[in-house]
């Protein structure tokens, strides 16, 4: 008998390999950051000790500018001898400076300053295509040129509020109501990234896709913009799709997100990017968490006066810090704990005919998701002539579960080919009653997407 898999988007992915779950395998590496040190002032020298007659920290580069240039920090008084200048491999060196508003960590064996001096670590200049050789040294800065920020531990960062449009500063977004309190994102629904914060702006042809993030006592904020392209006859009303590029005898891949009708275009968008299929989602993931890292150029945090900061530190590159690698996954879970926002962000009603995409209480089939795929398996009958004719795939329905766990309005959100398409709707007309979803404890519609998959 030919084998029959499903791919559950509301429980899990069976596949005969046992892969994980994409969430799982993408990490976020977060360092035990107590305090900063923030820079006032250009060029500022950092020393070995406390004075300014110590040796400054200076940095070597290996050549004067390659793919493989990696950058080491020393002492220019007690190191200098392994770090030299090589007119042969370009290697040169200069002082080490701190910017103006760097975010300096304060070392954690010493917190208290000494003669007005603060000890930070610093880290060499990291380059993308030399990831984990920069070094990091403790070193020591005058306390006169910048001042200390705590980093508070009290979960006021869950309050923090960020722009969903990197174009917009703060004073700007808040304008024109896109100042959002990051806590209180859409959240995807089912699948491989369910509970992944979500927040999603349409400015003209480009929709600002960005994905907020929790994790100890800092907000991460990862995300990416896509160009919105119409097609009067795509059949889905959205669809995400990555192309190749040819520009100046170059190749590169984009994504791009395309609507079949121009009006209400933000609205679609979102709801698309809640309940579309993992696999049309993951085009835009394996972009913003590359190599399956949540990024660290975007990472909030609320200091003890209350004011917002934002830094950034390359995960692989931390020495002298005690740090916990978490996953995906579980921060999902972590902000699906702190959320029950709607997709409009507005404050939700509770009418007997309104249709909720997102509640506090996801619905759930009774059982379990080890139900649902027993259930399926049990059911599903694949199509003999579909078998025939080696017609595979994915068909996604959409339905609603009503207050009292029945399910109704069913249709096909993405079909494959009609015979796969009627089996897919007929099994899930003809399932049992759900535990209906829930929002202020109370029983709601609430919108469901099911992918069936299909292989032979």
């Amino acid at each position: 008998m030919k084998n029959l898999m499903f791919s559950i988007l509301a429980a899990l992915f069976i596949s005969p390999l046992g892969a994980s779950a994409q969430s799982e395998k993408i990490t976020l590496t977060v360092p035990d950051f107590k305090s900063f040190f923030i820079v006032d002032g250009d060029m500022v020298n950092l020393r070995r000790l406390p004075n300014v007659n110590s040796g400054k920290l200076m940095q070597w580069y290996s050549d004067g500018g390659s793919f493989e240039t990696y950058a080491q920090i020393f002492y220019a008084d007690t190191e200098a001898a392994k770090y030299r200048p090589n007119a042969r491999t370009g290697a040169y060196i200069e002082p080490y400076q701190a910017f103006n508003a760097q975010y300096l960590p304060l070392n954690p064996k010493q917190t208290e300053p000494q003669n007005g001096w603060y000890n930070v670590i610093a880290t060499a200049t990291s380059f993308r295509d030399s990831p984990g050789k920069a070094n990091s040294k403790p070193a020591w800065i005058k306390g006169t040129l910048g001042y200390v920020a705590d980093v508070t531990t009290d979960g006021r960062i869950r309050n923090i509020r960020i722009s969903i449009n990197p174009n917009l500063d703060d004073q700007s977004a808040e304008g024109c109501g896109k100042l959002r309190q990051a806590s209180k994102g859409m959240r995807r629904l089912n699948g491989d990234y369910k509970d992944l914060g979500i927040f999603c702006d349409v400015d003209n042809n480009w929709a600002s896709v960005c994905f907020p993030i929790f994790a100890g006592n800092f907000l991460y904020v990862a995300g990416m913009q896509l160009e919105i392209k119409v097609d009067r006859t795509q059949q889905q009303p959205v669809f995400i799709e990555t192309s190749t590029v040819s520009e100046n005898d170059m190749q590169y891949q984009e994504v791009t997100i395309t609507v079949n009708n121009p009006n209400g275009i933000e609205q679609a968008i979102a709801n698309h990017l809640m309940t579309c299929s993992d696999e049309e989602f993951s085009k835009i993931t394996k972009w913003v968490f590359n190599n399956d890292k949540v990024p660290t150029n975007n990472v909030f945090f609320i200091s003890s006066d209350g004011r917002k900061h934002m830094m950034n530190y390359e995960a692989d590159e931390l020495s002298g810090f005690e740090t916990k690698t978490y996953t995906l996954a579980e921060l999902n879970k972590q902000y699906a704990a702190m959320n029950g926002s709607q997709a409009s962000g507005s404050a939700p009603t509770t009418d007997n005919s309104q249709v909720f995409k997102v509640t506090d209480e996801q619905p759930k089939f009774v059982g379990g998701s080890t139900a649902l795929i027993n259930y399926l398996s049990n059911n599903v009958v694949y199509p003999p002539v579909a078998i025939k004719k080696n017609i595979q795939g994915r068909v996604i329905v959409l339905f609603v579960i009503e207050k009292d766990g029945s399910v109704s309005n069913v249709r096909v959100n993405k079909g494959v080919d009609p015979l796969l398409d009627a089996e897919a709707l007929r099994v899930v007309k003809a399932m049992p009653s759900w535990i209906p979803g829930k929002l202020k404890g109370k029983p709601v519609r609430t919108q469901y997407a099911l992918p069936i998959t299909f292989r032979l």
